[in-house]
């Protein structure tokens, strides 16, 4: 299983939970199960989750969004597993959260992460990024490499026009990156490779649009 210990900023909302009196708690679970589970966007689902007496608007979208992002990790075949609530356990200790709280948010996660309709987003965002590795950004360098004269001449006879292409990725939750040189061939295959891939992700959402909710476009993912 994937560590989410790494993902800090995510887990470190959740603490926001262990502050919900249990009825609000309660409240909280029924606004999830009640919220349409068929939109596309995680932002759009978060904002279709009523609102839960006394709790802060902000509070309650960053504990949403927290168990949208833990919920990543249970989307495969083996659910919430008890070694999923350990790591957000020893995480939030390692945070300095008091035990009491720690061990509260830990008792409150498996029934939240349950409700269908974030059992569904889980699957979803699993399913996204369930490869070796993932994407993460991209940028080209272009330079102009001179070609000197003959015989340790000092002199620019011509230039060539290179590219190189940065692409930083995941693997195994850590950040990594991979370069490969281009020239202006390359890059117009490469430009073609992505226009076709457009097109054929474009005519296979028409194919099924009205069918399935798409969930691949979660830029907030």
């Amino acid at each position: 299983m994937r560590d989410p210990t790494l993902f800090a900023p995510q887990l470190a909302e959740l603490t926001r939970l262990a502050k919900l009196a249990d009825p609000q708690v309660d409240q909280l679970r029924q606004a999830l199960h009640d919220a349409p589970v068929l939109v596309s966007n995680r932002t759009a689902f978060i904002r279709g989750v009523a609102a839960v007496d006394g709790i802060a608007p902000e509070d309650q979208d960053a504990i949403v969004w927290a168990l949208t992002h833990l919920g990543a990790y249970t989307g495969g075949s083996e659910g919430v597993t008890q070694d999923l609530i350990d790591s957000v356990h020893a995480y939030l200790l390692k945070q300095s959260v008091p035990e009491d709280d720690a061990a509260r948010v830990s008792r409150l996660l498996p029934d939240l992460l349950a409700v269908d309709t974030v059992r569904i987003r889980s699957k979803a965002a699993y399913l996204r990024t369930d490869h070796a590795r993932a994407f993460k950004s991209a940028r080209v360098l272009t330079d102009l490499r001179p070609i000197f004269g003959l015989n340790e001449s000092t002199t620019i006879e011509g230039a060539v026009v290179m590219h190189t292409l940065k692409i930083e990725y995941y693997q195994d939750d850590f950040a990594r990156d991979f370069f490969v040189t281009l020239d202006d061939v390359d890059l117009e295959t490469l430009r073609l490779a992505i226009v076709r891939a457009q097109n054929k992700a474009k005519a296979l959402r028409t194919s099924v649009s009205g069918c399935i909710t798409d969930f691949s476009r979660e830029g907030d993912a």
